[in-house]
């Protein structure tokens, strides 16, 4: 379901070069760790609208996607937030 997810949206992994991607790593990584170290990859979706969304398999695969215009608009503590609420999806099982 996530390459699904993956595929349609043209999400791709963060690009580590960029500053804003970097951040959203980093940020996703801690996520991980506050959530009891479960795995859980990110991805951004090239769109100039500002979104983000969270996916989860019934195999225990988790994701969290954030647009180009969400990690644009935001400073570190907004897309924590952000991050925090789809992270909080993922953990209560929310589908």
């Amino acid at each position: 379901m996530i390459a699904d997810m993956t595929i349609l949206l043209d999400a791709r992994p963060p690009d580590l070069k960029d500053t804003c991607h970097k951040m959203l790593q980093n940020v996703v990584d801690e996520v991980s760790v506050a959530t009891g170290g479960r795995k859980i990859s990110c991805y951004v979706v090239p769109s100039s609208g500002v979104n983000a969304f969270a996916v989860s398999d019934f195999k225990g695969n988790s994701a969290i996607g954030v647009t180009e215009g969400l990690l644009s608009r935001l400073n570190r503590g907004q897309l924590e937030a952000v991050i925090g609420l789809e992270a909080a999806h993922i953990a209560s099982g929310d589908r």
